[in-house]
Protein backbone atom coordinates (compact mmCIF):
# COMPACT_ATOMS: atom_id res chain seq x y z
CA UNK A 1 0.00 0.00 0.00
CA UNK A 2 2.83 2.38 0.82
CA UNK A 3 4.55 1.66 -2.51
CA UNK A 4 1.46 2.82 -4.42
CA UNK A 5 1.31 6.06 -2.43
CA UNK A 6 5.01 6.67 -3.04
CA UNK A 7 4.49 6.03 -6.76
CA UNK A 8 1.66 8.59 -6.85
CA UNK A 9 3.81 11.14 -5.04
CA UNK A 10 6.66 10.61 -7.50
CA UNK A 11 4.24 10.96 -10.43
CA UNK A 12 2.69 14.13 -8.98
CA UNK A 13 6.15 15.68 -8.46
CA UNK A 14 7.05 14.98 -12.09
CA UNK A 15 4.42 17.37 -13.50
CA UNK A 16 5.71 20.53 -11.74
CA UNK A 17 9.30 19.69 -12.73
CA UNK A 18 8.26 19.27 -16.37
CA UNK A 19 6.33 22.54 -16.24
CA UNK A 20 9.36 24.30 -14.80
CA UNK A 21 11.60 22.94 -17.55
CA UNK A 22 9.10 24.05 -20.22
CA UNK A 23 8.94 27.51 -18.67
CA UNK A 24 12.74 27.77 -18.63
CA UNK A 25 12.91 26.70 -22.28
CA UNK A 26 10.35 29.38 -23.19
CA UNK A 27 12.42 32.03 -21.37
CA UNK A 28 15.57 30.85 -23.17
CA UNK A 29 13.82 31.13 -26.55
CA UNK A 30 12.68 34.67 -25.77
CA UNK A 31 16.29 35.54 -24.93
CA UNK A 32 17.50 33.92 -28.17
CA UNK A 33 15.00 35.94 -30.23
CA UNK A 34 16.13 39.16 -28.54
CA UNK A 35 19.79 38.21 -29.04
CA UNK A 36 19.20 37.50 -32.74
CA UNK A 37 17.73 40.96 -33.15
CA UNK A 38 20.73 42.50 -31.37
CA UNK A 39 23.29 40.47 -33.36
CA UNK A 40 21.87 41.56 -36.73
CA UNK A 41 22.89 45.15 -36.00
CA UNK A 42 26.62 44.29 -36.13
CA UNK A 43 28.35 44.20 -39.51
CA UNK A 44 30.44 41.12 -38.62
CA UNK A 45 27.34 38.92 -38.71
CA UNK A 46 26.29 39.60 -42.29
CA UNK A 47 24.80 36.13 -42.81
CA UNK A 48 22.50 36.54 -39.81
CA UNK A 49 21.52 40.02 -40.96
CA UNK A 50 20.60 38.74 -44.44
CA UNK A 51 18.51 35.87 -43.08
CA UNK A 52 17.08 37.58 -40.01
CA UNK A 53 13.46 37.04 -41.06
CA UNK A 54 13.93 33.29 -41.58
CA UNK A 55 15.88 32.87 -38.35
CA UNK A 56 13.37 34.80 -36.26
CA UNK A 57 10.45 32.91 -37.88
CA UNK A 58 12.12 29.60 -37.01
CA UNK A 59 12.74 30.72 -33.45
CA UNK A 60 9.14 31.88 -33.10
CA UNK A 61 7.86 28.57 -34.49
CA UNK A 62 9.89 26.60 -31.95
CA UNK A 63 8.75 28.98 -29.22
CA UNK A 64 5.12 28.44 -30.25
CA UNK A 65 5.53 24.65 -30.18
CA UNK A 66 7.09 24.72 -26.69
CA UNK A 67 4.42 27.16 -25.50
CA UNK A 68 1.53 25.05 -26.77
CA UNK A 69 2.95 21.99 -25.01
CA UNK A 70 3.41 23.97 -21.79
CA UNK A 71 -0.12 25.34 -21.87
CA UNK A 72 -1.48 21.95 -22.95
CA UNK A 73 0.02 20.29 -19.88
CA UNK A 74 -1.37 23.06 -17.68
CA UNK A 75 -4.83 22.57 -19.21
CA UNK A 76 -4.69 18.82 -18.60
CA UNK A 77 -3.65 19.37 -14.97
CA UNK A 78 -6.50 21.87 -14.46
CA UNK A 79 -9.09 19.44 -15.83
CA UNK A 80 -7.49 16.56 -13.91
CA UNK A 81 -8.04 18.42 -10.62
CA UNK A 82 -11.71 18.78 -11.58
CA UNK A 83 -11.95 15.06 -12.32
CA UNK A 84 -12.52 15.36 -16.07
CA UNK A 85 -9.07 14.66 -17.51
CA UNK A 86 -10.34 13.39 -20.92
CA UNK A 87 -11.85 16.82 -21.59
CA UNK A 88 -8.42 18.34 -20.92
CA UNK A 89 -6.87 16.05 -23.52
CA UNK A 90 -9.53 17.12 -26.05
CA UNK A 91 -8.94 20.82 -25.34
CA UNK A 92 -5.18 20.31 -25.70
CA UNK A 93 -5.71 18.53 -29.04
CA UNK A 94 -7.84 21.43 -30.32
CA UNK A 95 -5.24 23.96 -29.13
CA UNK A 96 -2.47 22.00 -30.84
CA UNK A 97 -4.43 21.82 -34.09
CA UNK A 98 -5.04 25.57 -34.14
CA UNK A 99 -1.40 26.39 -33.39
CA UNK A 100 -0.13 23.90 -36.00
CA UNK A 101 -2.41 25.40 -38.67
CA UNK A 102 -1.24 28.93 -37.83
CA UNK A 103 2.40 27.75 -37.96
CA UNK A 104 1.85 26.05 -41.31
CA UNK A 105 0.34 29.24 -42.75
CA UNK A 106 3.25 31.26 -41.36
CA UNK A 107 5.83 28.87 -42.80
CA UNK A 108 4.22 28.91 -46.22
CA UNK A 109 4.06 32.71 -46.25
CA UNK A 110 7.70 33.05 -45.18
CA UNK A 111 8.83 30.54 -47.80
CA UNK A 112 7.10 32.47 -50.57
CA UNK A 113 9.85 35.10 -50.37
CA UNK A 114 12.65 32.56 -50.95
CA UNK A 115 11.81 29.96 -53.63
CA UNK A 116 15.12 28.07 -53.28
CA UNK A 117 14.50 27.46 -49.60
CA UNK A 118 10.90 26.46 -50.35
CA UNK A 119 12.04 23.87 -52.90
CA UNK A 120 14.61 22.45 -50.48
CA UNK A 121 12.18 22.18 -47.58
CA UNK A 122 9.49 20.76 -49.88
CA UNK A 123 11.89 18.07 -51.11
CA UNK A 124 12.93 17.06 -47.60
CA UNK A 125 9.30 17.05 -46.46
CA UNK A 126 8.30 14.89 -49.44
CA UNK A 127 11.03 12.35 -48.70
CA UNK A 128 10.01 12.21 -45.02
CA UNK A 129 6.34 11.70 -45.94
CA UNK A 130 7.30 9.04 -48.50
CA UNK A 131 9.27 7.04 -45.95
CA UNK A 132 6.55 7.50 -43.32
CA UNK A 133 3.79 6.20 -45.62
CA UNK A 134 5.83 3.38 -47.13
CA UNK A 135 4.21 0.66 -44.98
CA UNK A 136 0.74 2.12 -45.47
CA UNK A 137 1.01 2.12 -49.26
CA UNK A 138 2.49 -1.40 -49.19
CA UNK A 139 -0.37 -2.68 -47.06
CA UNK A 140 -2.99 -1.08 -49.31
CA UNK A 141 -1.37 -2.60 -52.39
CA UNK A 142 -1.16 -6.02 -50.69
CA UNK A 143 -4.84 -5.81 -49.74
CA UNK A 144 -5.86 -5.02 -53.30
CA UNK A 145 -3.75 -7.90 -54.61
CA UNK A 146 -5.30 -10.31 -52.09
CA UNK A 147 -8.76 -9.16 -53.08
CA UNK A 148 -7.98 -9.78 -56.75
CA UNK A 149 -6.11 -13.07 -56.40
CA UNK A 150 -8.02 -14.79 -53.57
CA UNK A 151 -11.68 -14.88 -54.36
CA UNK A 152 -14.30 -15.74 -51.77
CA UNK A 153 -16.04 -19.08 -51.73
CA UNK A 154 -19.35 -19.36 -53.60
CA UNK A 155 -22.34 -18.40 -51.51
CA UNK A 156 -20.44 -15.83 -49.40
CA UNK A 157 -22.19 -12.48 -49.13
CA UNK A 158 -19.38 -10.15 -48.22
CA UNK A 159 -18.80 -6.76 -49.85
CA UNK A 160 -15.13 -7.77 -50.20
CA UNK A 161 -15.89 -10.82 -52.36
CA UNK A 162 -15.70 -10.46 -56.11
CA UNK A 163 -17.63 -12.64 -58.54
CA UNK A 164 -15.62 -15.41 -60.13
CA UNK A 165 -14.36 -14.80 -63.65
CA UNK A 166 -16.11 -16.78 -66.37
Amino acid sequence: MENKDQGKKAHNNKAPATALISLLVMIIFICVIIATDAVTKYSRFDFIARHEKTIVNTELAIFALVSVEFFGKAIIQAFKHRGIEPVGHNVRAILRGIVYMVLAIGIVSSLSSNPGLAIGIGTVTGVVIAFATQNLVGNIFAGVMLAIVRRCASGTTSPFCFPAAR
